[in-house]
């Protein structure tokens, strides 16, 4: 069934619930549902839907797997008992620390985080979930850009974000308080990261987190009167690379659709130029933002010149490799993800394993 009123995307459902249940515009705006696995990107002109795509950067890539690779932290910081974890891979992982965080995390946010706020294992667990929400935030950007440049974004202008899923609640761990608003420093990082994915004026636009994580979809899907235009037709819209790339031998660049061709041979990222670009802009804005509650990467060196963190480069290359090694075949059998989200996802995976190895004791 190709009718959108009846059938709609995760992406779409969402959206729905912030412009008629939250009552907020969406004059231009992005909606993000935040799951588990994947975040659901829609973009919004005069309710009018500009683009909208799925990446696999979400709950787990952000958070989780950095406590499956390091269970002590659980032990220290909410007191379990690490060997009941030990062995835990993936989905029982994920299932177990749900079930934790679903009945502790409020109260340990809000009565406990700030007292091992400036405690060195938690500041990196922060600082690499800051730098994934940072690095999707600036993807964003980079559609905002492309879209603009393709003639169906109409604005120069960053957007404010809108916030729902289970995972939207990560932004509390970045805040002093343990809760997000928009007052938390966390939003001009935000911000600014759009801005400098865009090249757009930074114009403090903030983010909202939804009132009912994760029910958004339920209530966008049973809301039928609402202001926003739906395309009534599923129209295709090829995911927008954010880095250059190779495919079977034959090149295109970062602001370019992905389109996949029937067979896949080859597929390589060459140089990771705008995942560079990113973490220094992420950096500069540390300091230009002045930001308190997060800390920059030990050993980076903030500069666009890959050599002082060659070794950095050099690890995350060769991860990226690893997986796009195994993106071969029939085109039909592959999720398609862009460059720049597969770079990201292959920067938190080396700095995680970094992290969870410091402070595995």
């Amino acid at each position: 069934m190709d009718d959108l009123d009846y059938v709609r995307p995760e992406s779409l459902a969402i959206a729905q619930y912030f412009a008629d249940y939250e009552e907020h515009n969406l004059v231009n705006t992005t909606c993000i549902d935040l799951g588990g696995g994947t975040s659901d990107i829609s973009i919004w002109e005069e309710n009018r839907l500009v683009h909208r795509c799925s990446v696999q950067l979400a709950g787990r890539d952000l958070f989780s797997q950095f406590l499956e690779w390091n269970p002590k932290f659980l032990e220290r910081r909410f007191g379990v008992n690490a060997g009941e974890w030990n062995g835990l891979k993936h989905g029982a992982f994920n299932a177990k620390l749900d079930v934790l965080l679903r009945r502790n995390s409020e109260e340990w946010l809000h009565q406990r985080r700030d007292f091992v706020a400036d405690e060195p294992d938690f500041q990196g667990l922060i600082q690499l979930t800051a730098i994934g929400i940072a690095g999707l935030y600036y993807y964003v950007g980079m559609l905002l850009q492309v879209l603009h440049q393709e003639g169906k974004y109409s604005r120069e202008e960053i957007t404010p974000v809108y916030i729902g899923g289970n995972g939207s609640r990560l932004l509390n761990w970045l805040a002093v308080g343990g809760e997000f608003d928009r007052n938390s420093e966390i939003n001009e990082l935000l911000s600014r990261m759009l801005s400098q994915g865009s090249g757009f004026e930074d114009t403090e636009e903030i983010t909202r987190l939804s009132r009912n994580p994760k029910d958004e979809v339920v209530c966008g899907l049973v809301l039928r009167d609402s202001r926003l235009e739906r395309p009534k037709k599923k129209a295709k819209d090829y995911p927008i690379a954010g880095e250059d790339y190779l495919l079977n031998g034959v090149e295109s660049s970062w602001d370019s659709r992905l389109e996949l061709p029937d067979e896949v041979q080859d597929f390589k990222v060459p140089n990771l130029k705008q995942l560079k670009k990113f973490l220094y802009e992420f950096h500069i804005a540390l300091r230009d933002l002045d930001i308190e509650e997060l800390k920059r990467l030990e050993g980076y060196q903030v500069t666009l010149d890959s050599g002082p963190n060659d070794q950095l480069w050099r690890s995350t290359s060769k991860e990226l490799i690893n997986v796009l090694l195994k993106i071969k075949g029939n085109s039909d059998d592959i999720r398609v993800e862009p460059p720049f989200i597969l770079g990201l996802k292959a920067l938190l995976h080396v700095l995680g394993k970094r992290w969870a190895e410091k402070w595995k004791k």
